[in-house]
């Protein structure tokens, strides 16, 4: 998936949301800069595990690893996943929305 690919996914799952919100995308190492907020998060779903709650465990595109509370019923469509997410904790996000990023995800340049 390309760069074009994922900005366009963005502008998309953004339509769906106020007009006048600006959502960052960002990677694991900026989640505590945005505490209570909503981001784009791109995270990979090959190392999925699961909490003791049944959260799934995620590494970001630049190898932190977080916990995601997906919505009811959600499941991963590919190796990588962007996530529409409030950040709870400094590695915690509360999914509101996620769509396919696809399985050949450049994460050098989505890190840049």
């Amino acid at each position: 998936v390309g760069f074009f690919q994922l900005c366009t996914q963005e502008v998309h799952i953004t339509a769906r949301r106020m007009s006048n919100d600006t959502t960052p995308r960002i990677n694991g190492k900026m989640l505590s800069q945005y505490m209570g907020r909503l981001v784009f998060l791109i995270c990979d779903t090959s190392s999925v595990g699961q909490d003791q709650y049944g959260n799934q465990r995620l590494r970001t595109t630049d190898g932190v690893e977080i916990t995601a509370v997906l919505p009811p019923g959600e499941q991963f469509e590919s190796q990588y996943v962007n996530f529409l997410a409030k950040v709870s904790q400094p590695n915690l996000v509360e999914v509101v929305e996620m769509q396919s990023a696809g399985n050949n995800l450049d994460v050098n340049q989505y890190n840049q």
